[in-house]
């Protein structure tokens, strides 16, 4: 009898914390966009000991929590103060209601960050809004987006390049671009060097995607 050389195109995964990175993508946006929000809201503190922004800041704050049409509110505010710290926040928050919406409206969140990627390329939260604009494109189907996104976000001493590379070898990967899915995790436990839980993640899924490669191979 042959032996089985069938090649399993399943995501290499090696352990529980994998596992959750692959199941729980939308969980995992919404917890980035939660932290993101956060860091927005103490930009906005320290902005507000220096400018005369205290109205904004309850009318953005009032908005989030209501229970009247909160996306109505916070899409108005994100226009009314468009290129301003109010209106940047506004976006990540609008994304948010958006994902917890049941269901999740995907599209509305995606135009949500896809407008706070545009209009505040200076903001600090830029490139973890711009990932968790990536991963919407990537759950949408748009993986040639996705690929782009994670890509433009994979630059050193940035803090969405860990999480964006592990995806970005992971899009590769269920592509059947396993060579360059390779080299994607060789690039992901360089770039992860300051993240040690994602250089280990990038190490075994290497191994594994360098297995699937030799299988191929023989």
């Amino acid at each position: 009898m042959e032996p089985n050389t069938e090649i399993n195109t399943e995501l290499p995964s090696v352990n529980p914390l994998e596992a959750f990175f692959e199941k729980n993508w939308k969980t995992l946006t919404c917890v980035i966009l939660a932290l993101i929000i956060i860091l927005g809201f103490i930009f906005f503190s320290k902005a507000l000991k220096q400018t005369n922004l205290q109205k904004d800041g309850e009318e953005l704050v009032s908005a989030s929590l209501s229970n009247d049409s909160p996306i109505t509110q916070l899409d108005k505010i994100s226009k009314d103060k468009e290129k301003t710290i109010t209106g940047g926040n506004a976006l990540l928050l609008l994304a948010n209601k958006h994902l917890e919406n049941i269901p999740p409206n995907l599209e509305g969140a995606k135009t949500a960050l896809t407008q706070f990627t545009s209009l505040y390329k200076d903001s600090p939260l830029y490139n973890d809004g711009l990932f968790a604009l990536a991963t919407l494109h990537e759950e949408l189907g748009d993986s040639e987006k996705a690929e782009e996104l994670y890509r433009e976000i994979n630059k050193p001493d940035n803090s969405a390049s860990p999480a964006s590379a592990i995806r970005l070898a992971d899009l590769l990967y269920k592509e059947g671009k396993y060579n360059d899915a390779s080299d994607a995790y060789v690039s992901a436990g360089i770039t992860s060097g300051f993240a040690s839980v994602f250089s280990k993640i990038a190490s075994s899924k290497l191994s594994s995607t360098e297995e699937t490669i030799a299988l191929i191979e023989n």
